[in-house]
């Protein structure tokens, strides 16, 4: 198994996503502006900074994909979770969410501008009236339910952010 952890820091209309967090510091940083759509990649190693080149989501609704918004609920870090899921038959795989929400507007907009093409993040923007949902759990399974892919939020915590978080370090240079 390979496993990777992100650590989400936002505040408005910014978030900061620190890769693989050890020892107190990110491996590297992502700062998303959700009002301009700009990325900026933090190199911590080097001390450098860039913007990232803007890509363009493409929506891919298509009729490959069944979507299934479940009554079924799941009590997960105290939240209470709807279960949706999406099946793709061409693609041979099913993803269960579990979603909290109403209060996670800029999520949606976050994964719109990240436009990773991981299917667990293209298959969440399929759903409709998605706005305002987190999924705190998702799993994705081949049609044979072997488990592929597993994504778990651990910590969800409301608190007063630093905004200096969404700033880039003085003694960065541009790359």
């Amino acid at each position: 198994y390979d496993t990777v952890s992100y650590k989400l820091s936002v505040y408005k209309n910014k978030v900061k996503l620190d890769k693989n967090i050890g020892q107190g510091k990110a491996e590297e940083s992502l700062i998303f502006d959700l009002k301009n759509e700009i990325i900026t990649a933090l190199n911590h190693e080097k001390k450098l900074y860039y913007n990232l080149p803007k890509k363009l989501y493409n929506s891919n609704i298509g009729k490959e994909y069944k979507i299934i918004k479940t009554s079924n609920v799941k009590n997960i870090l105290g939240y209470k979770c709807i279960q949706w899921r999406v099946r793709n038959d061409v693609k041979k795989t099913e993803i269960t969410f579990w979603v909290t929400g109403k209060k996670y507007n800029f999520y949606q907009r976050f994964l719109k501008l990240w436009n990773k093409t991981d299917n667990c993040y293209q298959y969440f923007l399929n759903i409709p009236e998605v706005e305002g949902y987190m999924p705190v759990q998702q799993v994705e399974r081949t049609l044979l339910r072997d488990v592929k892919t597993t994504i778990l939020i651990n910590k969800i915590s409301d608190q007063k952010v630093d905004t200096l978080l969404f700033n880039i370090p003085k003694d960065y240079s541009l790359f």
